[in-house]
């Protein structure tokens, strides 16, 4: 549509003539209007990124759930690459990302199982599901589909003499868009007593308009001299906790956590 309007355009310019009583034979054309379409969603324009040029660029695929991600992962997925390491540490973990592939195959007994291969900010890990594992991710396991995790490091189930020392079992798995409702209650925010001024408040009060939402708002305010703290609850000022809140808050140099259910 762009491009003819242009062509005529640059056509009637080209063969613009006076005519015999000095009048202008320039057509006028009207600039054409662009029909409205839904915006791509981030995974959309992330799959045409990297079908075109075979990376992400400008966003990840995790961006649609990135404040969940943060929220409640506690290992990323390159960590489990060496995971005599990261038992030491973190023997429970719970990880996230999105599903890029899944093969749905069978044992040499007939039992069904699968193998998927789940990506984070970080990179990729393939994982299996067998029997009851797969029993339980079977109706969240497909392509494009955000999922949780939530792992445990053990010993193998039958030691081999030379064998793996530990095993990446799953305990659990569950779809991203259902984790804001279940595990995030609400956003606490952290300041000095003598840092507070009527522009913080200001600046505060403008962001809780601006986000206005149903999770409630904590404030702790410290003096560290006098080392005494106590909390504020707001009853009327809820927001909606999302990326662009959040980012607002870093602009303002505000210090926060995400408070999350028991």
């Amino acid at each position: 549509l762009a491009l003819r309007y242009g062509a005529r355009t640059q056509e009637s310019n080209s063969s613009n003539q006076a005519s015999l009583f000095g009048e202008s034979s320039k057509e006028n054309y009207s600039e054409p209007v662009l029909p409205k379409v839904e915006e791509y969603s981030i995974l959309e324009e992330c799959n045409m990124e990297k079908e075109m040029v075979g990376i992400f660029i400008n966003r990840h695929p995790m961006d649609t759930f990135k404040v969940e991600y943060h929220a409640i992962t506690n290992a990323s997925l390159m960590e489990l690459e060496n995971i005599n390491e990261l038992v030491k540490v973190k023997p429970n973990l719970v990880v996230a990302g999105i599903v890029v592939k899944v093969d749905n195959l069978m044992t040499k007994t007939g039992k069904n199982y699968s193998k998927f291969i789940l990506q984070d900010y970080s990179g990729q890990y393939t994982f299996f599901a067998f029997g009851k594992t797969f029993d339980l991710l079977r109706l969240i396991l497909y392509q494009n589909h955000f999922i949780v995790l939530r792992c445990r490091i053990e010993r193998p189930q039958w030691q081999k003499e030379g064998g793996r020392e530990w095993d990446l079992n799953i305990i659990s798995g569950e779809k991203m868009e259902e984790v804001k409702d279940r595990y995030i209650k609400g956003i606490s925010m952290n300041f000095d007593v003598k840092e507070i001024s009527n522009g913080i408040l200001e600046n505060l009060e403008s962001i809780f308009n601006k986000f206005e939402g149903k999770l409630p708002v904590n404030i702790t305010m410290s003096d560290k001299e006098k080392r005494h703290q106590f909390e504020l609850y707001s009853s009327e000022n809820k927001v909606n906790v999302c990326q662009e809140l959040l980012d607002e808050l870093r602009r303002s140099d505000i210090d926060y956590q995400i408070m999350l259910k028991n």
